[in-house]
């Protein structure tokens, strides 16, 4: 009766070599100068050739015979080259079985390790570091995690954590649902991050370009400025040094400090609609 056997790929990798361990192999790996030196012999018993005689080149020779290690090599690599397509049919797994001296046993190659699955998300495409709860993030940002508490959004959807230029970053995703438009190319219809920095009005000044406006506003009475237009980068100051930012939205952005950190908000929302937004925080 014939017993099924479970192999993995690393199992079934190590039974081949033990295998190979006992096969009749040379100790040298470079065959050219041993053939080169044969042709020279074998060029100089025979004088003139028929050949040459009549003033044909004659290509190059491959032997003619073989040694039987050399036919145990070569069937070796074939059988590793195609070891992945054998085992799938059933007579191909009986045949290797018996080679390997498993006679009345089924050899079934297992994964090793299960598939990795791809990372999904709504603010996965946004590069936004590693997924994360809100408890998670409390206890790895050295400050006070805030949120928005406006009605119309509730609880964000997604929460990330990423370590960058500026810090440890915190990053809440709203999808995007009537009276949130979704940001161009995306399903996020708000992005409110939050991170150890200060908004230094020279530095912001500088890093705004063509076609794109700014305006100074405060948030609770803590200063802050609506950055509307063109897609740009935002400066701010970090450890005494300007560090710029990319904005991950391509659309309006309300930046503003709160006591040691900045906020910031992402979003296709007018100018208002963001203040209302920002004063809700806590």
């Amino acid at each position: 009766m014939n017993e099924r056997v479970a192999w993995s790929t690393a199992e079934l990798e190590r039974s081949l070599g033990e295998v190979g361990s006992q096969l009749a192999w040379p100790e040298f790996s470079d065959l050219a100068p041993m053939v080169a030196t044969r042709i020279r012999d074998a060029r100089t018993r025979m004088a003139r050739p028929w050949w040459e005689r009549l003033g044909v080149r004659r290509p190059v020779l491959r032997p003619i015979f073989q040694p039987a290690w050399q036919r145990v090599a070569v069937a070796a690599v074939v059988l590793a080259a195609v070891l992945g397509g054998v085992v799938a049919v059933p007579a191909g797994r009986r045949a290797v079985a018996g080679w390997l001296g498993l006679r009345g046993e089924e050899i079934t190659l297992v994964p090793t390790t299960s598939p990795v699955p791809l990372p999904t998300g709504l603010g996965v495409h946004l590069l936004l570091g590693a997924r994360a709860t809100l408890e998670e993030a409390a206890g790895q940002v050295p400050f006070r995690i805030v949120q928005p508490h406006d009605s119309s959004l509730g609880a964000p959807d997604e929460v990330y954590m990423t370590i960058q230029s500026l810090g440890p970053q915190l990053f809440l995703v709203y999808r995007a649902r009537p009276g949130l438009p979704p940001a161009v190319g995306t399903g996020v219809g708000l992005l409110f991050s939050e991170f150890q920095a200060s908004v230094d009005a020279q530095f912001i000044q500088k890093s705004i370009g063509p076609g794109t406006e700014i305006t100074a506003v405060t948030v609770n009475g803590e200063p802050g400025f609506w950055i509307s237009g063109a897609p740009h980068e935002v400066v701010f100051v970090h450890d005494g040094e300007p560090v710029a930012d990319e904005v991950r939205l391509a659309g309006n952005v309300l930046v503003w400090e709160h006591g040691d950190v900045t906020l910031r908000i992402e979003s296709e929302l007018s100018e208002q609609q963001a203040l209302a937004i920002a004063k809700s925080v806590s």
